[in-house]
């Protein structure tokens, strides 16, 4: 079950919790039986209703997901950060849910309820502040991150790039009017980045 916002407003913790929580207990209701009382409700319906659903593989992953910047808090170099300073925004993200600080508790949380799974997303633009300039310390923190995700008996599942992007992509350093994912050359600096952070996560 991959749970996220739709929109850059972070989700409160307490509301992301209980959202997960509705949404499993419904899922789980699906799986039962319908009475013949109950499927005497839907009428024309009784044969389909009076077949039980087929129990989910053992091998399906039921998992909740965060992403970077919507809940980590406070980072400050992406292309996002820069627009909610400019206005562009509806809110600002601020500490968030101050997932970068807190991560086990919420692991532990998805592991109580149930979870096999657990999605993160990295931030390249705390791996990567300046062109061609990797952080060691937060690469570590993301590949702590995920072992954490499997001493709790979970499946990681990493999202490399979730939305924000590196501030500095935003400058036309090469002078050819294009920034961004409109210039050709970020896609070579997107393959170096998750060259590094894969060979990093890697066990």
């Amino acid at each position: 079950l991959n749970i996220q916002t739709s929109s850059m407003m972070p989700w409160n913790r307490s509301t992301a919790i209980f959202i997960t929580l509705l949404l499993l207990s419904f899922i789980s209701a699906c799986q039962r039986p319908v009475t013949d009382t109950q499927a005497s409700l839907f009428k024309g319906q009784v044969a389909t209703f009076n077949t039980p659903l087929k129990k989910f593989s053992d091998a399906f992953m039921w998992g909740v997901s965060s992403a970077g910047y919507q809940s980590e808090g406070n980072e400050r170099n992406s292309q996002w950060y820069y627009w909610e300073l400019a206005g562009k925004t509806k809110n600002r993200s601020g500490r968030s849910v101050d997932f970068y600080n807190r991560f086990e508790e919420d692991i532990v949380l998805a592991k109580n309820m149930g979870a096999t799974s657990f999605r993160v997303s990295v931030e390249w633009s705390r791996i990567e502040p300046h062109k061609g300039e990797f952080d060691k310390k937060q690469l570590d923190y993301y590949k702590n991150l995920v072992q954490t995700i499997r001493k709790h008996g979970m499946k990681p599942l990493v999202t490399l790039l979730h939305f924000t992007y590196p501030h500095w992509l935003d400058f036309d350093t090469d002078q050819d009017r294009l920034t961004g994912w409109e210039d050709p050359d970020t896609v070579d600096l997107y393959v170096r980045y998750v060259d590094k952070v894969v060979r990093h996560l890697s066990p």
